[in-house]
């Protein structure tokens, strides 16, 4: 059918809108095949701009939207979709009712959803709220964005509704497709903040009014412990959004602390905690946890079966997730005592799963640079350093990682090492010198040794705190006294009451003489003989390549005679005697095996376990 158009000079747009009306070109369209309704965009957004789409007019597209096959009724909602600017507010606020009224039930109702949500007209707009601070707007009552953009907001709570825990299989199949349409309507509308990173005025305000929104909405979920990881996700969006402008994060995350929301958080772990793993709540450390393996199969079905659209790991992991972005935005957060003792509490000692342990010491490490010294000091003195942690089976090679990085950082606090923050990471690496004596925790090490829970781990924890108490010798000042290791181990032997622990004592002593320099020198000069000289193993014959620069042997390959059950301690002594015409210092010197250097913590181990042929 071909239609012809009078069109003059003086053809006006309310003219032509006029004349599409009369002919009733909206009613053609519902008719027209899904190819021609989705190259009618334009016409719309014309009639729109005319004033010339009506309710009525909406009414006959949701009509065909309606009654037609699933390919029209995604080709209508695609152009509904294109017209979200240019349709009125009345008109917008009709087909959210209309689209309440027939349910989200497609990825093509929640692209029209995010456009409303992206892009919907304003009600007004007024400047007696202009140049406000973050502080007189955020969690601000009433809100200037669910004022002022009413459509907009509304459609956020719809993709929202979308995203919710539910048991419905098709919603459920909607869920990442209302995230990501939610996440696109959330940057659009904070868009305008993005690009100026003043912290003193916000403007326009109705963008704050949607930061404001969005996170009252978390607020919500956490105080009534539903759709959580989804809180999360969306402050988190929210703050990784406000990267390049941190005087506005930095302000939005002090808003956060004053309302509260870290404690917030806290008690909605607990009550998670309660709700899906109640078994395991007597503080004891329990190390007959459930099998990572059977036991999550046990929760996530839980869990599934209320709805929820992730597992438990991946609660838990929301839940920290969100807690160390905070505290990288700002690590001025002021978390009591209490606070910290509530998380160690409902991941280590109420733990339902190894899991859960290895998150909590993660996160603990991850986090230690962000604390104060008083706050370093509670965690390592009151949890890590806890007698009943200490001596349970929940003591694992990452714990007692967690353990020495608390340990070095506590010392430093205080003033008695200082770490090398030129090594890397300090809280993970042993370069630090020692200052002053006696160093904070070193008791606490004794106690890993003498007292631990034997369990599948605990081998390797020993192995790694011997390394480690053996370390410290090779750390002091020259001014400082000898840390004398052996007196130590002889005076706990003489305290110790229980079998077991003189035992363990006994084995400590034996590890530690020949690892401190005294011994070694006296082992290498002849000095001292350990007794029976087949308790030093089978002999070994190395060759030394000697790379030190004026030297009496730069450049030689010398021969060095030992034995497998000597240490590496003992090892590097006797090099340190062959290299030049004066014995020099183990302390200044750096050895390498096969291309690769041999790293401090091994002194104490025997040639042998070292891998020497």
């Amino acid at each position: 059918m071909v239609i012809h158009i009078p069109i003059s000079e003086s053809t006006s747009k309310s003219d032509l809108a006029a004349w599409c009306t009369h002919h009733r070109l909206l009613h053609l369209l519902c008719d027209s095949h899904e190819q021609v309704i989705r190259r009618s965009c334009e016409l719309l957004r014309f009639l729109c701009d005319a004033d010339a789409f009506s309710l009525a007019d909406l009414h006959v597209v949701w009509h065909a939207v309606q009654s037609n096959g699933l390919d029209v009724r995604a080709s209508w909602l695609f152009v509904l979709e294109a017209l979200a600017s240019y349709m009125t507010v009345p008109v917008c606020w009709a087909l959210l009712r209309l689209i309440q009224d027939l349910g989200v039930s497609s990825v093509s109702m929640l692209g029209l959803l995010g456009a409303l949500a992206k892009y919907a007209p304003l009600d007004s707009y007024d400047d007696d709220i202009e140049g406000r601070a973050a502080d007189d707007l955020l969690f601000a009552t009433p809100n200037v964005f669910v004022e002022r953009c009413s459509v907009r907001h509304a459609a956020m709570q719809l993709l929202w509704a979308t995203m919710e825990d539910t048991t419905d299989v098709a919603k459920r199949m909607l869920y990442d497709t209302a995230k990501t349409q939610l996440q696109d309507a959330i940057k659009a509308n904070v868009d305008d903040l993005l690009d100026d990173d003043s912290s003193e005025k916000w403007t326009p305000p109705v963008v704050l009014g949607c930061v404001s929104y969005l996170l009252e909405l978390a607020v919500h979920s956490l105080t009534r412990h539903r759709n959580v990881p989804q809180a999360f996700g969306i402050v988190g969006f929210i703050l990784t959004l406000f990267e390049d402008a941190t005087a506005k994060r930095d302000a939005i995350a002090a808003a956060l602390e004053a309302r509260g929301v870290l404690q917030l958080v806290l008690d909605d772990l607990v009550q998670f905690k309660a709700s899906y793993a109640p078994d395991n709540r007597d503080g004891s450390y329990r190390v007959d946890v459930a099998a990572d393996g059977a036991g999550l199969a046990g929760l996530n079905a839980r869990l599934l079966a209320d709805g929820s659209h992730v597992d438990f790991v991946d609660h838990i992991k929301a839940r920290l997730g969100f807690l160390s972005l905070w505290l990288n935005i700002q690590p001025t957060l002021a978390w009591r005592f209490d606070q910290l003792r509530l998380l160690w509490t409902e991941l280590n000692e109420y733990a339902t799963l190894g899991t859960e342990r290895t998150m909590l010491f993660k996160w603990l490490t991850t986090n230690a640079l962000h604390w104060n010294a008083s706050t370093v000091s509670f965690v390592f003195q009151e949890l890590l350093g806890n007698e009943v942690f200490l001596t349970s089976g929940a003591l694992s090679p990452l714990s007692l990682q967690c353990f020495l990085c608390y340990f070095r950082l506590t010392n430093h606090h205080h003033g008695l090492l200082t770490l090398d923050h030129v090594a890397g990471t300090p809280t993970s690496q042993n370069q630090f010198a020692i200052h002053h004596l006696p160093l904070m925790g070193t008791s606490m090490l004794w106690t890993v040794l003498l007292r631990g829970r034997p369990t599948s781990h605990s081998h390797v924890v020993f192995v790694q705190t011997i390394k480690f108490l053996m370390l410290l010798p090779f750390k002091l000042d020259p001014e400082l006294p000898p840390l004398n290791l052996v007196a130590d181990g002889l005076d706990y032997l003489e305290q110790a009451t229980d079998a077991s622990v003189r035992s363990r004592c006994l084995t400590v002593l034996a590890s530690i003489i020949g690892t401190d320099e005294a011994s070694a020198a006296a082992l290498a000069t002849g000095d001292w003989v350990p007794h029976g000289k087949a308790s030093r193993g089978p002999p070994l014959h190395l060759t030394v390549n000697n790379s030190i620069k004026l030297t009496a042997t730069t450049g030689q390959r010398l021969p060095l005679d030992v034995y497998a059950h000597d240490t590496v301690l003992e090892m590097q002594v006797a090099v340190a005697r062959k290299l030049d015409t004066a014995p020099l210092s183990t302390k200044g010197l750096r050895f390498f095996r096969m291309g690769s250097e041999i790293h401090e913590l091994s002194r104490c181990v025997t040639l042998a376990d070292a891998g020497f042929r």
